[in-house]
């Protein structure tokens, strides 16, 4: 098994994924999690499994590893940067005032039920698609917010945190 692993990672394209999750900062089960729940249309765990693994047919995958005749390889979104999965992903500059804020408010929202869930006794949890979190939930013992404006003694900037979480009985709040 070991050799296989090693074989893997020496791959110069799908030994990235490996050596990536070998990383000390990773938790690589709780990474791997989604592969186990069954969550997920095997469609989507194969696309996603295709990002990770970085071959999707981007214009400088198409050039550099299928080696077709690409002329320019920026981005046909922004045209700057070489057009490539860590780009599309996080880099694009066009797309991150919708669709990465989108993508982490979506995140979040699963976040929030999962809390809220936890620390106030709420029960049931919605898509996150179909789920637009309330602006504080609040029991006795804990107050949860939503994208709410937290007043300082002195001004701030990014002052309206995705969540905030305060336990009452322990004087404690988690940003």
């Amino acid at each position: 098994m070991q050799d296989l692993v090693r074989q893997w990672k020496a791959k110069p394209l799908h030994g990235r994924y490996r050596s990536r999750i070998e990383d000390n900062a990773i938790d690589t089960k709780a990474s791997q999690g989604w592969l186990q729940s069954g969550n997920l249309f095997l469609e989507t765990e194969g696309f996603i499994a295709s990002i990770q693994d970085q071959v999707v047919p981007t214009k400088l995958y198409r050039k550099r590893i299928m080696h077709e005749n690409v002329d320019d390889i920026r981005c046909r979104i922004c045209g700057e940067k070489d057009e490539h999965i860590d780009h599309i992903v996080a880099g694009c500059s066009p797309l991150a005032p919708k669709q990465y804020l989108e993508r982490h408010n979506d995140v979040a929202k699963i976040l929030y039920q999962a809390l809220a869930k936890k620390h106030l006794g709420e029960t049931g949890t919605q898509p996150y698609y179909k789920y637009t979190p309330p602006p504080v939930i609040e029991t006795e013992t804990s107050r949860l917010y939503w994208n709410r404006k937290i007043i300082t003694d002195r001004p701030i900037p990014n002052n309206i945190p995705d969540i905030v979480l305060t336990l009452k009985e322990e004087r404690t709040t988690f940003i």
